[in-house]
């Protein structure tokens, strides 16, 4: 079966804990990508506070649209996975994972992987809403059962 995206987008920080931190320190820039097999995400290996990391590197040249659920993983570029900070789960792998609300009321998404770390993932500069983080959640619990 072909691995199918089902959710890309740039601008994702990363924390290596449990909630993410009130800076940007120790925390990496990159491309949060979900298909039907993996978790992934694509660190820019960088936690520069102004540093962007431009989608379109991530994405080989090819004539079309990107479509969710329709397009395969080939068409990406997947050498950012040799970056410091990136992460590459199979589903799997991934054991456990919500969408949370900060004291601030910036909405994220925790995941816990095989080895028992919690990770982080909140959208850069100022979050997500909890409707795109319970869609998040709800998409990883589907794939995860096999219903997409």
């Amino acid at each position: 079966m072909e691995e199918t995206i089902y959710f890309i987008s740039d601008m994702y920080r990363c924390w290596n804990k449990r909630v993410p931190g009130m800076t940007k320190i120790n925390s990496y820039l990159g491309t949060l990508i979900i298909t039907r097999k993996r978790f992934l995400f694509l660190s820019s290996a960088s936690n520069q506070i102004l540093r962007k990391l431009p989608s379109e590197v991530l994405v080989k040249p090819f004539s079309g649209n990107l479509e969710i659920g329709k397009s395969s993983i080939k068409i990406l570029d997947l050498s950012a996975l040799k970056n410091q900070g990136s992460i590459e789960l199979t589903l799997e792998q991934l054991k456990n994972h919500a969408g949370k609300r900060r004291w601030d009321f910036g909405a994220y998404l925790t995941i816990v992987n095989h080895r028992n770390e919690e990770i982080s993932f909140m959208k850069d500069p100022y979050g997500m809403d909890m409707k795109e983080v319970k869609k998040l959640d709800e998409l990883l619990t589907n794939l995860k059962r096999g219903i997409t």
